[in-house]
């Protein structure tokens, strides 16, 4: 195959890869759009709206979406600054659901399967470590919020600024072309489309994402492999900065740690590589929430503190955890391996950590602080 139909059809596998991944985000939210909005009512203490920040992520698939409606409840005054800081270190764990069932993909074949399940989940796990370290610190002295307080001071009178969105504008046509066609040509009800989309969109990306690790492993790895060791992912800041500007650029972490997936699966990135690359994205995606929040600086402060600290949070974790990385990485290649062996492990990683244990906490957590 010459090396320009190949290019071609990676381009086009790439298009269809995030043309399934934006109708899978759209699906859910259909699905979710009211149920998580509601949900947020249900942050009566820290602990909830921690297990509520990963729930309502997990259901629309998009953190910049939790956050974004987080900071408009705040400013609103529908929802207290204590409440909303532990939603949005939710919403980071959650918005890890995406590249986790992308890497399910790979589960028939195991040694693809457990490099790219243990890249998957190694962005969970960091999350989760910074959870457990900066929760009761914030919990205890409000370190996250004080800081941001003071730097607010920085921001008054600079005025919003609308963000560019390229995906939007490449694939959300299409999707907005699907959803259409499901509800007012076929009139489907909207809980109906919402599944048939869901479904698609998993079949979609089952075909796509083997499609593009045939062609990766294929004429295309050798030459991948010079651009990948030599300059994009060859030193941790410049993969720190890839993820961190292709992540602010597309305005989706979800996306851009999804892409990688695949290439893990290929064989073609190890876990080194692309841990300061999930760093990276981590910080990015804090900038939908912080332009959406610029509309607020001067009126409702609070609302601004709220994506100060979302970008505080993803800061502080990546200085304590990228020294600490074996913890995240160790655990990650640890728990990859024993889903390889036994694939129903990988489930209930997806289920129990985003859906059955924030069902539970919240559950509990209503009853014991009615």
């Amino acid at each position: 195959m010459p090396a320009w139909v190949g290019g071609i059809v990676v381009l086009v596998l790439l298009y269809l890869f995030l043309f399934a991944l934006k109708m899978m985000g759209a699906s859910f939210k259909m699905l979710g759009a009211d149920f998580t909005e509601s949900l947020f009512k249900l942050t009566s203490n820290p602990l909830a709206g921690l297990f509520v920040g990963i729930l309502a992520t997990a259901i629309v698939q998009s953190s910049s979406l939790t956050t974004s409606i987080t900071v408009a409840l705040v400013a609103e005054g529908s929802l207290s600054l204590t409440c909303a800081v532990p939603i949005v270190m939710g919403a980071n764990i959650g918005t890890s659901v995406t590249n986790t069932l992308v890497s399910l993909v790979h589960i028939r074949r195991r040694d693809e399967f457990r490099r790219a399940f243990a890249g998957a989940i190694v962005h969970d796990l960091f999350n989760w470590c910074t959870v457990l370290v900066l929760f009761p610190l914030e919990m205890a002295t409000g370190y996250l919020r004080r800081i941001s307080i003071w730097l607010e001071e920085f921001f008054v009178g600079i005025e919003p600024v609308e963000a560019f969105k390229p995906l939007d504008l490449i694939v959300k046509p299409l999707v907005k072309w699907v959803e259409v066609f499901f509800t007012d040509v076929l009139h489907l009800p909207t809980t109906a489309a919402a599944v048939v989309m869901a479904v698609l969109s998993l079949l979609l990306l089952f075909v796509v994402l083997t499609g593009m690790t045939k062609v990766l492993k294929g004429f295309v790895v050798g030459r991948l492999e010079r651009i990948i060791d030599h300059y994009l992912f060859r030193y941790a800041l410049i993969s720190y900065l890839l993820g961190m500007v292709a992540t602010a650029i597309v305005q989706s972490s979800s996306v851009t740690t999804s892409l990688i997936v695949p290439l893990l699966g290929a064989g073609l990135l190890t876990l080194e590589q692309v841990y300061p690359y999930t760093l990276g994205a981590n910080v990015g995606t804090t900038i939908t929430a912080f332009l959406a929040a610029l509309a607020f600086v001067s009126t409702k402060p609070e609302a601004f503190t709220i994506a100060l600290v979302h970008l505080l949070f993803n800061v502080h974790g990546a200085v304590i955890f990228y020294p600490l990385r074996v913890i995240p990485m160790s655990a990650a290649r640890w728990y990859a391996n024993l889903a390889a062996r036994r694939t129903r492990y990988a489930l209930f990683f997806v289920v129990g950590v985003f859906f059955l244990l924030p069902v539970v906490v919240i559950g509990l957590s209503r009853l014991l602080f009615r």
